[in-house]
């Protein structure tokens, strides 16, 4: 047996992860009985508390995140990802907004991007990064200009607005007449290009809500515009026709952007494809086996689970949980709030405490990080900021 194998089937008996969250499943909102509500909290605050320890802890002196790390042969990956990296930048921004201890780390880290990445062709800003530009890492950098607490200072102010209405004009240059957009700005090599209407599964509702959060923050009226119009042809797509054309990869991004667009005009055709995209999404999240996780049965294209895909379908739930409450729908709030006591429970079994130190003795890179999956043990960062992203938004509505 390989060694690598050896040592993980080793930590994997170590971890107790023969029979994943048995227990919990006997202990958790599987349709038996209430949520309890107050443990629920305050597991969500305890694993928040953790992984907001780690996450704060795994900027580089470059001014980014450890993107991918093991624990067994601690060694970090040569591999990056601009929209993951960027996603975990907003966070960040989010932190320093309440953290003023955290204001260099994010005006360090929003000047690494804007110095290294963003550039700029005829008035059009975009992200570029591994040779390509794509409409999500566009999408996901106006999210973090319009979260960070820096640009609403005067310097600030003065060196990332115009970049932010550039950023604008570089997603309207990639949306057709119709509402539908073009994944990129820049195409990647053809050996790497990927099927567009697979990426656009993600990358729509990420321009989207970042044209929604934009519009918010700096009050621009063409950013609205444009996010009223791509919603408009996506609720066609992949709500209208959704049995022709469903990824769940789409729901959270799309109940992120439903719900934003909601609190502008709320159009009562937005809640109900929130509850549509959920109540589809909530098909493939386990209640046996591995409570809690999303991954479809065998036979189905979604079978394969991972905790990044875990903590934004629970950051999705967590908005359709909301968007229950403000239309008084007291049969999808029920539901929801059974399938986030789930989802979290799950979170929670993925996440390395400070009760596991003595398998990673010295190893300051672990603890409060949430792992990929339960017999994978490799870390990466958008698996614990998306488990942060649904806990910062379930202590909001809970």
């Amino acid at each position: 047996m390989p060694l690598r194998l050896a040592a993980s089937l080793l930590f994997c008996l170590l971890l107790g992860l023969a029979c994943p969250l048995q227990a919990l499943a006997e202990d958790s909102a599987s349709g038996r009985g209430d949520v309890n509500l107050h443990k629920l909290k305050s597991s969500i605050r305890d694993s928040y508390a953790l992984a907001e320890t780690w996450f704060i802890g795994s900027l580089q002196t470059d001014n980014t995140f450890v993107y991918l790390y093991d624990p067994i042969r601690r060694r970090y990956a040569r591999t990056n990802n601009a929209i993951r990296q960027l996603m975990a930048s907003r966070l960040l921004a989010e932190l320093a907004s309440a953290d003023p201890n955290l204001m260099a780390a994010h005006k360090n880290n929003l000047s690494h991007i804007f110095t290294h990445w963003y550039r700029e062709e005829d008035g059009k800003g975009y992200i570029y990064f591994n040779d390509k530009a794509s409409l999500g890492a566009s999408g996901i950098a106006l999210r973090v200009l319009a979260a960070s607490p820096y640009v609403l200072q005067k310097d600030g102010e003065a060196r990332y607005h115009r970049k932010a209405i550039r950023l604008v004009r570089g997603i309207q240059a990639l949306m057709a007449e119709d509402g539908s957009f073009k994944a990129f700005f820049i195409e990647p090599p053809e050996d790497e290009m990927m099927d567009e209407d697979y990426l656009l599964s993600y990358y729509s509702g990420e321009a989207i809500l970042g044209l929604v959060e934009h519009s918010r923050r700096f009050k621009d009226p063409l950013a609205l515009e444009l996010a009223v119009k791509a919603q408009e042809h996506y609720l066609g797509e992949y709500v209208d026709r959704m049995a022709d054309n469903y990824r769940p990869f789409y729901v959270p991004w799309h109940t992120m952007s439903l719900s934003a667009l909601y609190e502008i005009d709320p159009n009562p055709r937005y809640a109900q494809a929130i509850f549509a995209l959920n109540d589809q999404l909530l098909k493939i999240q386990d209640t046996e086996k591995y409570p809690g996780r999303f991954a479809a049965s065998s036979g189905s294209r979604y079978t394969k689970a991972h905790s990044a895909s875990d903590g934004v379908y629970t950051e999705s739930l967590a908005y359709a949980l909301e968007m229950a409450r403000k239309a008084g729908d007291k049969e999808h709030e029920a539901k929801y709030l059974k399938a986030i006591d789930l989802a979290v429970a799950n979170l929670v079994s993925l996440q390395y405490t400070n009760e596991h130190s003595f398998l990673f003795v010295g190893d300051p890179k672990v603890a409060g990080a949430i792992r990929i999956r339960s017999k994978t043990l490799t870390i990466r960062i958008d698996c614990v900021q998306h488990a942060m992203d649904a806990y910062r938004k379930l202590m909001d509505v809970l």
